[in-house]
């Protein structure tokens, strides 16, 4: 699991943050400007609607349930209100 910290290297502490994460052989320093630019290399291909290719089925997926649990609370509440009216 790769994680990524930004360091503001604007005073004392934070360099020295730095340097002490630097002697550990699993932690990578990475200047800003190379980071930036593996980011934009690592972005998503996205569709025309802008869903990302490799989450689109996912994507899909929830909102077809979110859907679907929506339509159905709206159905219950429609029945109660009906129901009230027919009541009065």
């Amino acid at each position: 699991m790769e994680y990524i910290v930004t360091i503001d290297d604007s005073n004392r502490q934070a360099l020295e943050v730095i340097e002490y994460l630097k002697k550990f052989n699993f932690v990578k320093i990475v200047n800003s400007r190379k980071a930036k630019s593996e980011l934009i290399s690592q972005s998503l291909e996205e569709d025309e609607d802008g869903l990302p290719l490799k989450y689109k089925e996912e994507i899909l997926s929830m909102s077809k349930s979110v859907n679907k649990k929506i339509a159905q609370r709206w159905n219950e509440e429609r029945e109660k209100r009906l129901k009230k009216e027919q009541v009065i």
